[in-house]
């Protein structure tokens, strides 16, 4: 069959690459494993093309809801046990946690308020995520065109890296600014949702665009799915409102399997805000 990366290089160089929605569609995770591990290139180039069109596939029931609620319980204990510290992404680089406030929020390239917890699959984490995450995210990635393994033996200085971003957006005040990501590692970004509208936050969450119209999916979203869309789509968090009369909880959890240039790469790329939206 043909490349999924050549597929992909084809649409590429056809078409405009996606900024603005077109549809959200649901896909189980069973039926996307069975896709991608018995190579279905019709299906495959399917997804890779409605990806491309603006598409955003919601994969539901990717990582059961329980180990989710454990794994923030454990990051919440972790956060109030050490102090919030930054590292850049260089050889031996440990796992650490930063409270993005607006005073460090400057620092970064997307204006954001949120709690992040970042993990590199050198550090050997007493948190097992990786396990978790090692298979839907293998499928992801060939989807995109990659192997199935691609960076898992990589460190800093070999450039592309694999890391895991969890992060907390606090009640009535987190948010992240809309921006868009280079495709040039990463095609189909991937968003693991740890929180329920009106379950864990009132108001708030993911949105994308349709032309200026800003578009909120998360009624669309469960506990435990894997959302896919393609790295050029214009997408931010509006910001999360608590529940009114309910016990207050931690606001909405979010992950983010992505590989990013290590801080030793010349000319790093990064998430860029979205100055093209028209």
């Amino acid at each position: 069959m043909e490349s999924i990366n050549n597929f992909w290089n084809k649409l590429e160089q056809d078409i405009e690459p996606p900024k603005y929605l077109r549809q959200v569609k649901i896909l189980s995770y069973k039926k996307f494993n069975k896709i991608i591990s018995e190579r279905k290139s019709k299906s495959i180039k399917k997804i890779a093309k409605d990806l491309y069109s603006g598409d955003v596939y919601i994969i539901r029931n990717t990582v059961s809801s329980t180990f989710l609620e454990n794994l923030k319980e454990k990051l919440l204990e972790w956060s109030w046990k050490e102090k919030s510290k930054f590292h850049k992404m260089i050889e031996n680089c440990p796992n650490f946690w930063r409270n993005i406030d607006k005073n460090n929020s400057k620092k970064y390239s997307i204006r954001a308020i949120r709690k992040a917890y970042y993990f590199f699959r050198w550090n050997k984490s007493s948190i097992k995520v990786w396990e978790k995450f090692n298979k839907p995210w293998g499928c992801v990635k060939f989807l995109g065109g990659l192997k199935f393994n691609s960076f898992i033996n990589n460190t800093p200085k070999d450039g592309v890296i694999d890391r895991i971003q969890v992060v907390n957006y606090p009640e009535n005040k987190g948010y992240i600014a809309p921006h868009q990501h280079n495709p040039k590692h990463q095609r189909v970004l991937i968003s693991l949702y740890m929180s329920e509208i009106k379950k864990n936050f009132n108001k708030g969450g993911t949105y994308f665009y349709k032309k200026k119209k800003k578009i909120n999916i998360e009624k669309k979203i469960k506990c435990g799915d894997l959302g896919l869309f393609y790295a050029t789509m214009i997408h931010g968090v509006d910001k999360v409102q608590a529940i009114k009369g309910k016990r207050k909880n931690d606001g909405r959890w979010w992950i983010g399997l992505y590989s990013p240039e290590s801080n030793l790469t010349k000319k790093k790329r990064t998430t860029s805000n979205s100055v093209y939206l028209n």
